[in-house]
C-alpha cells in the first residue's frame, strides 16, 4: 500500500531520520475524529457495505485524483467498516470512518494523510525474542518422525535438523516465520505467531518424485545424471505387439542397436551398445529388479516392464565391474501400488507370413527352360562329347514346388493376466502370460507360458518382508 512519506524520504535519510520525518509529518495534519477536508465537493460510491479500510481507500483512488499517505506500522489497514452504500461525499465518509477507526484524516493538496493519534507516541521497538525457544516435531505424509528435516528461521541465517525423533527446537521471535524443507516435500512457511509449540507434517512433492532415473543400486534426479544415460519411453513399448522384451527395445534409445540374426520362432536377439568393443563377447549386462541375467529377455514381457534405463558410459563399470564394459540395460518390472485392485488383461492376434518371393517353374516350364538353355550352349561346340543332351520328352518327373513346399501362414497369438492392488502395508502384483509363434517354415514353433509374482509386506517400521519370482 502507498506510504507517502516513507516511499519518498527513507531512501534518503536513513531509518532513524525516517521515524523522525514520519512522526512531524503525522502530527502536522493531525485532526480531531471527523477532521476537516478542505473540499466537500468531493463525492465517492460505495457499492457494498462490509468493506476493509484498505479496499476503502482503493475505491476512492479509482474515483478521484487523490491519494492515501498512512504508515502501515500505525494504521490497520485491514480493519473491516460499515458503510452506507451509495454515492456520498467524501468528508461524510471520512467522518465515519474516523468514529469507527479513531483515525484523522487531513487533505493536503491531492493527498489524505491518515493518522491514528492512540498510536503516535508508541515507540519504535526492536523485536523481542520469546523467553523460551519454539520447539516441535516434523513428521511425513503418514505421521512418522523425519530425520534430518531443516527448520530454519526465515530472512535469518539461524537454522537447525530435526533429531531422529523429528524434534526440533529454535529461538526466534514471536512474530517470526519458521522455513521447513527435506527432500521429496514441499517447503513450508509457518508464522509463530507467539507460540511455543509448532508440531507440523510434511507434504510429498510429487513432481519432484516423478523425475527420479534408476541408474543401477541407486537413483538419481534426471537434472543431476551427467553421463551417457538414456531412458526408453515405456508407453511406446507396451504398444508393441512383440513376444519378447528385448524386440521392443529396438529404436527405442540412441546408441543401442538391436537385431535378429534369423527369423527363427524364439530365436535370440543381438544387443549391442555403441557398436563392438572386443572380439569376445559384446553383449551387454542385463539387470533385472537388480538381479545380473544373461537371458532374462526370454522369459520377461514387455507389458510387465516399468522402466528402462541404458547406461551407455564408463561410469557404469564402477557400479558393476568388468562385465557391464559393454554396457548396462536396467530393468525395473511393475509392482503393486496403493489403491483398489486392478484387473489388467492384454492380448492380441495375428497371421505372419513370407515376404514377395520369386516364382517357381513347374515341370514343363523347367523342362522347356533347359531345353533352351541346351541349344544355346551346344551351337558353337564341334566335338560331339562335350554337348549338353536336353531332356528328351515323355521322361517321368516330378512336378512339385518347394519353396511353397516348406512355407505356412503363422499365426501368432498372446494372453496377459495382471491383478495388482494394496494398502499401507502390503502391495502385490501378479501377472500371467502365454505365448505363441508359429513359424513361417513347416514344424518350426516356440511357446512360453510364464508366471510372475511381486509382493513386499511392511510387518514392523523397521521389518519388510518382499519377493520377486519369475516362472517361465
Amino acid at each position: 500500500m502507498r506510504n507517502v512519506c516513507s516511499r519518498l524520504f527513507m531512501p534518503l535519510f536513513g531509518l532513524n531520520v525516517f521515524i523522525v520525518f514520519t512522526l512531524i509529518c503525522i502530527e502536522k495534519t493531525m485532526a480531531a475524529p471527523g477532521g476537516h477536508i478542505s473540499s466537500d465537493e468531493i463525492m465517492v460510491i460505495v457499492t457494498k457495505s462490509d468493506i476493509t479500510l484498505v479496499q476503502f481507500f482503493e475505491a476512492t483512488e479509482k474515483q478521484t485524483l487523490l491519494s492515501f499517505g498512512y504508515d502501515e506500522n500505525l494504521v490497520n489497514i485491514h480493519q473491516r467498516l460499515q458503510l452506507p452504500v451509495g454515492q456520498h461525499p467524501l468528508i461524510s465518509l471520512l467522518s465515519n470512518i474516523s468514529k469507527q477507526t479513531g483515525l484523522s484524516f487531513n487533505l493536503q493538496k491531492n493527498i489524505v494523510l491518515v493518522s491514528n493519534s492512540r498510536k503516535l507516541m508508541v515507540p519504535v521497538v526492536e523485536k523481542t525474542f520469546i523467553s523460551d525457544p519454539v520447539k516441535g516435531e516434523i513428521t511425513d505424509a503418514e505421521g512418522k518422525p523425519v530425520t534430518g528435516a531443516t527448520v530454519s528461521v526465515k530472512g535469518t541465517n539461524t537454522s537447525v535438523l530435526t533429531d531422529k525423533d523429528g524434534n526440533y527446537s529454535v529461538i526466534a521471535s514471536a512474530d517470526a516465520v519458521l522455513v521447513i524443507s527435506f527432500i521429496g516435500y514441499r517447503e513450508q512457511e509457518i508464522l509463530i505467531n507467539g507460540r511455543s509449540v509448532l508440531n507440523v507434517q510434511l507434504v510429498e512433492n510429487s513432481k519432484a518424485l516423478s523425475e527420479v532415473v534408476v541408474t543401477g543400486y541407486q537413483t538419481q534426479r534426471r537434472a543431476d545424471i551427467t553421463g551417457a544415460v538414456s531412458i526408453v519411453n515405456v508407453a511406446d513399448v507396451a504398444k508393441l505387439q512383440v513376444g519378447f522384451a528385448d524386440q521392443a527395445l529396438q529404436g527405442q534409445a540412441a546408441g543401442l542397436r538391436v537385431t535378429q540374426t534369423t527369423g527363427q520362432p524364439g530365436d535370440g536377439i543381438v544387443m549391442r551398445i555403441r557398436g563392438v568393443g572386443t572380439i569376445n563377447n559384446n553383449d551387454p549386462l542385463v539387470v533385472i529388479d537388480g538381479i545380473s541375467t544373461k537371458d532374462g529377455f526370454n522369459f520377461l514381457s514387455a507389458n510387465d516392464i516399468e522402466s528402462v534405463v541404458v547406461l551407455k558410459d564408463a561410469a557404469s563399470t564402477a557400479i558393476y565391474g568388468a562385465r557391464s564394459s559393454n554396457g548396462v540395460i536396467v530393468i525395473t518390472t511393475k509392482g503393486g501400488k496403493k489403491g483398489k485392485t486392478q484387473i489388467s488383461y492384454n492380448g492380441y492376434g495375428g497371421i505372419q507370413t513370407h515376404g514377395e518371393l520369386t516364382k517357381m517353374a513347374n515341370t514343363s516350364e523347367y523342362v522347356q527352360l533347359y531345353n533352351e538353355a541346351v541349344a544355346n550352349d551346344n551351337v558353337d561346340i564341334t566335338n560331339a562329347t562335350l554337348k549338353r543332351i536336353p531332356i528328351p520328352d515323355g521322361i517321368p518327373m516330378a512336378n512339385t514346388d518347394w519353396v511353397s513346399s516348406i512355407f505356412q501362414q503363422a499365426p501368432m497369438q498372446n494372453h496377459e493376466l495382471s491383478i495388482s492392488g494394496g494398502n499401507d502395508k502390503t502391495q502385490y502384483f501378479v501377472s500371467g502370460s502365454y505365448f505363441n509363434q508359429n513359424g513361417i517354415i513347416i514344424n518350426s514353433w516356440f511357446n512360453r507360458y510364464s508366471l510372475r509374482t511381486k509382493l513386499n509386506v511392511e510387518l514392523t517400521d523397521k521389518l519388510a518382508f518382499g519377493n520377486n519370482i519369475n516362472i517361465s
